[in-house]
């Protein structure tokens, strides 16, 4: 591991960590020409987005299925589309997961309430949305909805951009 980055190459997937917690995460096209036949190189497809801590395996691999599904589907869809064709590419993964899940919505350790997430997958909530950009608000709901739940981790995925857009959110207390 370099001084200005981590990468870390998962399937296909390259996730590339810098030290202020900028992540790059995109597939591996191998083989693209730069005009010659004797160079080609490596093209990651990806978007720069924050987190505060390195991702799981498990997340890795949720990234690399929706990397799946925008590839073929492209942006712009209804949400309800991204949302079938993701629980398509979880279990080819072989990933653990529930479609639709209503959680329980804690307040000083009792349940006041639930809120449906579209997939828990191996106690990861993951969120899709479908807008020209992954905005504050979306991030502050989606930390909002793991801070009072029981989970420790969340993956919000766009599918509205011009490439396909995630933040990982860390809950504040692990184990609550």
């Amino acid at each position: 591991m370099s001084s200005e980055h981590q990468e870390i190459q998962n399937g296909g997937l390259e996730i590339d960590q810098d030290e202020d917690g900028r992540i790059r995460i995109g597939n591996v096209v191998p083989g693209i020409s730069r005009g010659d036949d004797e160079h080609t190189e490596d093209k990651v497809v990806g978007r720069v987005v924050q987190s505060e801590h390195p991702l799981t395996d498990v997340v890795a691999k949720v990234i690399q299925a929706a990397q799946q599904v925008y590839q073929e589907l492209g942006p712009g869809l209804d949400l309800d589309i991204y949302d079938r064709a993701l629980a398509l590419e979880l279990a080819g993964q072989r990933l653990t997961f529930s479609q639709g899940e209503n959680i329980d919505i804690y307040y000083r350790g009792k349940i006041v309430g639930r809120t449906a997430v579209a997939f828990v997958v191996e106690a990861i909530i993951v969120e899709l949305k479908v807008e020209p950009d992954l905005a504050d608000r979306a991030v502050l709901q989606t930390s909002s909805h793991l801070r009072a739940s029981p989970y420790d981790i969340a993956l919000l995925l766009n599918f509205g951009a011009e490439e396909l857009e995630y933040a990982q959110i860390s809950a504040e207390e692990p184990g609550h």
